[in-house]
């Protein structure tokens, strides 16, 4: 019978660790982040307001609601598939969202 040695070197249990532990902070301050569209709407507002013309407090409250739940997602081990690929999707969205804004302004310059 053939067995297989599945010893993982110590270094590398470290340093899995220490990459666990800078995800989940990550994730932490992502969740934070997504609480803090609550806390201080008028912020988020204000920094929001030329991505989100329309509806803007509505859009900061589904912001912070999205980042809380992706922040939350990666610091759980067994979410944190999910919660990147809703990060990357999530990045994706603000940026076509700020790509949009500098479209516009630039458009609105121009004339």
């Amino acid at each position: 019978m053939i067995t297989r040695n599945t010893e993982r070197p110590k270094w590398k249990i470290r340093y899995l660790g220490l990459t666990d532990k800078l995800v989940r902070l990550s994730g932490m301050a992502i969740a934070l982040s997504g609480a803090a569209h609550f806390a201080t709407p008028r912020l988020f507002v204000a920094i929001s307001k030329s991505l989100f013309p329309n509806d803007t407090e509505k859009w900061v409250a589904i912001n912070g609601a999205s980042e809380a739940a992706i922040g939350l997602a990666i610091i759980e081990r067994r979410t944190r598939p999910v919660g990147a690929v809703a990060l990357g999707a999530y990045s994706i969205y603000l940026g076509d969202r700020l790509i949009a804004d500098v479209q516009r302004r630039h458009r609105s310059t121009r004339h």
